[in-house]
């Protein structure tokens, strides 16, 4: 039955993580979802310190937890386990976003040089 509501517990706590604001987001503005993954990261390493320090705690004050002490340290290691996989998956995620921002300005920017070879004036540098 514990373990049914630590696997609820983690898969909400999963889920939290995949706010609405990346549905919120253009798909096509990396940029800004690099962002959102980078600030998902943030987030994540601020709870990953928490759990550490919880289970720094345990393991220092085991006598104090009493008989749910072995439950609060499966709990806390598997939170720890959960947090840097959110960590290691939204890291991954925001290079890749990186990746497809710097693929996006580079081929802006090839357009733009072949259109100054090829003699096109954008309608900004023809008025000056």
């Amino acid at each position: 039955m514990k373990a049914r509501h630590l696997i609820v517990l983690l898969a909400f706590v999963a889920q939290s993580f995949a706010v609405n604001a990346e549905s919120t987001i253009a798909p096509s503005n990396h940029e800004s979802l690099a962002q959102h993954h980078l600030s998902l990261v943030d987030e994540a390493k601020v709870k990953l310190q928490e759990h550490k320090n919880n289970l720094e705690d345990y393991e220092l004050h085991s006598y104090y937890y009493g008989r749910g002490g072995q439950d609060f340290r499966s709990h806390e290691t598997a939170n720890v386990r959960l947090y840097e996989e959110i960590i290691a998956e939204n890291l991954k995620q925001a290079e890749f976003h990186q990746q497809m921002a710097e693929a996006e300005r580079n081929q802006i920017n090839k357009a733009n040089i072949n259109n100054f070879a090829a003699g096109e004036v954008s309608s900004t540098e023809s008025t000056h």
